[in-house]
């Protein structure tokens, strides 16, 4: 006779998310972590090629206005890549220090970097220019900008350009840097290093002086794993270059400040 009684339904075997939406991120280094720190790498050499450019072109990348739109589409092209990496990998913003609103405390930890970073700088700066007087001009920063055009670009520059690079190198680049070689030291030593090279271009003092403040936000944003407060003093602290800087705008000898360029649109 037979058993027409009805059979458990067999248990359904759950499907394995390969990484849980909740999970944490994992502590040990992956392909990913490799992979990514490379194309950042890569997409950091673009503006010294510029300098390959022939004379009469370069001369046009320095000119204020083209410079402070290319320096802002620079910065925005690594801020996407970031987004693109994050979102490829499934991480989250939180792992690159973007947590929370701004703090007092941010403020108050971004204003004592900004103080030990002008230290450092002057340190710099001398060790390369024993007998100069202007240290800030000797630094190999920014041009002190004409008109309301120029002043607000190069704001608008510095704004953006401060926080793609805490993004990239503090928040990216030094928590990738963490995994692979399993030792914050090393770590924030080969970002600040880095951070140093891409400011090769404001001499051998003002890249000294980027190693130096590469090393005191990586060492703050180690120990908070916040962004803000090194994004609030990287604003701050190039902005008190431009301001102190007593060095006139470059302008090409075939412009004035004010008029339009034939070679520029506009």
């Amino acid at each position: 006779m037979t058993d027409d009684s009805p059979q458990p339904a067999p248990p359904e075997t759950e499907r394995a998310d390969p990484v849980p939406a909740d999970s944490p991120r994992p502590s040990t280094a992956t392909d990913e972590d490799f992979n990514g720190v490379c194309a950042l790498l890569l997409i950091l050499l673009l503006p010294h090629l510029l300098t390959q450019l022939p004379y009469e072109l370069v001369l046009l990348v320095r000119y204020s206005y083209w410079k402070n739109v290319s320096g802002v589409a620079f910065a925005v092209s690594q801020i996407a890549l970031i987004w693109l990496i994050i979102r490829r990998t499934r991480g989250t913003w939180a792992e690159v220090g973007l947590v929370r609103r701004v703090r007092f405390l941010d403020l108050l930890s971004a204003a004592a970097m900004v103080v030990f970073a002008h230290v450092l700088h002057r340190f710099a700066v001398k060790l390369f220019y024993p007998d100069t007087v202007d240290a800030v001009l000797s630094g190999g920063y920014g041009e002190r900008p004409v008109g309301v055009v120029s002043w607000s670009l190069t704001v608008v520059r510095i704004v953006v350009a401060a926080f793609a690079e805490e993004l990239v190198f503090r928040g990216y680049l030094y928590t990738r840097l963490e995994r692979l070689l399993s030792s914050p030291l090393w770590a924030t030593l080969l970002a600040a290093l880095l951070f140093g090279v891409v400011h090769l271009n404001h001499g051998a003092a003002g890249a000294l002086g980027a190693v130096f403040f590469g090393v005191l936000t990586t060492v703050a944003f180690a120990a908070t794993r916040r962004l803000w407060p090194t994004t609030l003093a990287h604003v701050a602290y190039n902005l008190s270059l431009v301001l102190l800087s007593t060095e006139p705008e470059f302008v090409p000898e075939s412009e004035t400040p004010g008029t339009k360029s034939p070679n520029l649109p506009w």
